[in-house]
């Protein structure tokens, strides 16, 4: 924790850059870019900057994958419900999966 009154320029501009990023109102490209801002609150950031360094750089989350027993589970509780001209809406995506 920093001491009230004993913080540098350096680290009360991290701190406020935390902070907005907190707010919503800043933002970061990914994990490793966000704890560089850390840095300088740190009180060994060459050891740190070593291990953030080695982080990967994953500025796109890959489409997660799909649950098709869950997929399954929901189209079969829901065909039941359904009936008319509704009901193949339901029943041939249910088939496919």
């Amino acid at each position: 924790m920093l001491a009230a009154g004993k913080t540098t320029v350096e680290q009360r501009a991290a701190i406020a850059e935390l902070d907005r990023i907190a707010r919503g109102e800043a933002s970061c490209g990914d994990m490793a870019e966000l704890a560089r801002r850390f840095l300088p609150l740190v009180t060994e950031p060459a050891v740190w900057t070593a291990r953030i360094d080695a982080l990967p750089a994953a500025r796109i989350l890959p489409p997660p994958g799909r649950d098709w027993d869950a997929i399954i589970g929901d189209g079969e509780a829901t065909l039941s419900t359904v009936s008319g001209r509704y009901h193949r809406h339901v029943a041939q995506p249910l088939a496919v999966a």
